[in-house]
C-alpha cells in the first residue's frame, strides 16, 4: 500500500527554502536516511516501498544558498491518518483516483477528524496531580519523573488527541507546576501511554511544588482505531468528498426571493450514517460527562 506523507511548507523562516529532502527510520529515535528529494512547492510524498513501522522526518534546502532547515518532527508512518485509511474511505464511497486524489482525500480525512475528535474528546484542564491509588501514587518528590491522570482508568477511557494530529503523543499533554512562592513552570512532557493514562516528564518535579495536567478524555483508543471509529472516519470524509466533487452540479431553485440549493444527495447519505456511527461512539462518554 505504501505510506503517504504530508507536511507544512515553512511561512515564518528568514530563508527562502526551493527543497524538500524526506528521511526514513526503521525506528523513532534510529538513524533517518535519505529516500527522496523534491521541489517545496509540492508538501506531499507517497512512499511505495513505506509500512506501518516506519518513521519519517522532514527538512528544506536553499539551491542558491546552501542553507538547510532544522530536521521536522519525527512524522510516524502508517496507513492510518485522521483514524482510517484512504482506502476505507474509496472502498466505503467508491469514489476513484480519477475523481479525487489522494491528497485531498487525505485533507478531507483530517477535517473529519477534527470534527470527530470535537464530538468525542471531553478536556479536563489544570487537574491537580495527586495520589490515585497505589499503583498510580503520583509521588512529587524530585525524582520521581512518571504520573497518571484521574479521568483515564479501568472505565474504558483513554488520552484523547487534543491537537487534532490524528495520534496520541506528548503533544496531547500539557503540564506545569507552581511553586510555594508562586512561580510558574512549564514542564516537558516525553511521552505518554493513552490507555493508562500516563505520562512521563523530562524532568521532575520538586516536593514544593504543585504540578497540573490539562488533556481530553477519549471513549476510544485513537492510536488503534476500533471498526466505528474507522468507519465514522470514513462516513464523515466521503460525506465530505462528494460535496468537494459535487459543488458544481449541485442544483438550486427559488422561493420567492430565497433561493435553495439542494444538498448532494451522496452527501446526504454519508453524512446521516455518520451521524448514526458517531452516536455510538458518544454513548460511551455519557457515563463519564454525567458524572461530571
Amino acid at each position: 500500500m505504501g505510506i503517504l506523507l504530508k507536511w507544512k511548507i515553512p511561512t515564518d523562516s528568514d530563508v527562502s527554502y526551493d527543497k524538500a529532502y524526506i528521511y526514513r527510520s526503521t525506528s523513532k529515535t534510529g538513524t533517518y536516511t535519505e529516500i527522496a528529494n523534491q521541489s517545496i512547492s509540492d508538501n506531499v510524498y507517497f512512499d511505495i516501498d513505506g509500512t506501518t513501522s516506519n518513521w519519517y522526518k522532514v527538512r528544506f534546502y536553499n539551491s542558491s544558498t546552501s542553507d538547510w532547515s532544522d530536521y521536522s518532527e519525527p512524522l510516524q508512518g502508517g496507513s492510518f491518518y485522521g483514524y482510517c485509511t484512504i482506502d476505507d474511505v474509496r472502498k466505503l464511497s467508491g469514489l476513484t483516483s480519477s475523481e479525487i486524489s489522494d491528497s485531498d482525500l487525505f485533507d478531507l480525512i483530517s477535517f473529519a477528524q477534527a470534527q470527530i475528535n470535537s464530538e468525542l474528546n471531553y478536556t479536563v484542564h489544570n487537574e491537580e496531580i495527586a495520589w490515585i491509588s497505589n499503583e498510580k501514587d503520583n509521588t512529587i518528590d524530585g525524582s520521581n519523573t512518571t504520573f497518571y491522570v484521574k479521568d483515564v482508568n479501568d472505565n474504558g477511557y483513554y488520552l484523547g488527541d487534543m491537537n487534532n494530529d490524528g495520534i496520541v503523543d506528548e503533544n496531547d499533554v500539557e503540564v506545569y507546576s507552581v511553586d510555594n512562592e508562586g512561580n510558574r513552570t512549564n514542564y516537558t512532557v516525553s511521552s505518554v501511554d493513552p490507555e493508562l493514562g500516563q505520562f512521563v516528564l523530562t524532568s521532575a518535579p520538586s516536593s514544593s511544588e504543585s504540578v497540573y495536567v490539562t488533556y481530553a478524555v477519549c471513549p476510544t483508543n485513537v492510536n488503534e482505531p476500533d471498526y466505528l471509529l474507522r468507519m465514522a472516519t470514513a462516513q464523515l470524509a466521503s460525506a465530505l468528498a462528494f460535496t468537494k466533487i459535487d459543488a458544481k452540479k449541485i442544483q438550486g431553485f427559488t422561493i420567492g426571493k430565497i433561493k435553495v440549493t439542494r444538498q448532494s444527495q451522496a452527501f446526504q447519505t454519508f453524512f446521516e450514517l455518520y451521524q448514526k456511527t458517531i452516536s455510538k461512539l458518544n454513548a460511551r462518554m455519557f457515563k463519564f460527562k454525567d458524572s461530571e
